[in-house]
């Protein structure tokens, strides 16, 4: 564990984020302090310690999915033939409207081998991704949860429902992006898969190379700055 957490210290380091050795040192006592076993707890807590900015943060999940991936739950079983993606699209469905968050990593895995083809041949982990929802269109399966839900009358209770809904669709996409990743991962090996995957903070971007979301960042970061030289601008034309 100590040797995985260094690994992951020195690949956030190469990404751009400033990890000092303090926060090794934390992030060591931290995972002292959390069950090994709780995947989601042990992320948490070397967020916390591992990072010192929400910007820092899309960069750790992704190179935290490299270093600590999630089982995958099959063993050395050949993948399940695919299945058809309606067949597919309804278990997910009824998993959903169910509230049924324990089968969703297992759902994710699934759509990951029947539809990303991750093996397949080589590619960036948004383009596997991109593979999946190709197949797996969102927000239709959202128009169809929200559809089947069982009505409401009260609007408060139609709205957590809403974002019950929301919350285990996000949590899917997240789970599948995970399950890419550690496949990657397990191809070409976490360093070299960190390389290829980890991005920057927008600051430290090459211009030349910025991405669209990386553009909407930017733009949201810079967007409060502005507006506040701007009234500082206009109060010292007043005086």
């Amino acid at each position: 564990m100590q040797a995985r957490v260094g690994e992951l210290a020195r690949a956030l380091r190469g990404s751009g984020l400033p990890v000092a050795i303090s926060n090794h040192l934390d992030a060591l006592r931290a995972t002292a302090a959390v069950d090994l076993l709780d995947r989601r707890a042990l992320r948490e807590a070397l967020a916390a310690t591992l990072t010192s900015s929400a910007a820092h943060r899309p960069a750790f999940d992704t190179l935290f999915d490299l270093y600590f991936p999630a089982r995958s739950g099959g063993g050395d079983d050949p993948a399940p033939a695919p299945r058809d993606v309606a067949e597919f699209l309804a278990e997910l469905v009824a998993r959903i409207l169910a509230g049924d968050e324990t089968h969703v990593g297992a759902i994710a895995r699934e759509a990951v081998s029947s539809y990303g083809r991750v093996e397949s041949r080589d590619g960036t982990a948004a383009y596997f991704v991109y593979r999946v929802f190709r197949d797996i269109n969102l927000a239709g399966l959202l128009r169809r949860l929200l559809d089947a839900a069982p009505p409401a009358d009260d609007p408060l209770a139609q709205r957590i429902a809403r974002d019950r809904i929301e919350l285990l669709l996000r949590r899917f996409r997240e789970e599948v992006e995970a399950e890419v990743r550690r496949r990657q991962a397990e191809a070409v090996g976490p360093e070299r898969a960190a390389r290829k995957l980890a991005r920057p903070p927008p600051w430290e971007v090459d211009f030349f190379t910025v991405t669209a979301e990386e553009q909407a960042q930017m733009r949201r970061a810079v967007g409060p700055l502005a507006r506040r030289l701007a009234s500082r601008l206009a109060l010292r034309r007043r005086r």
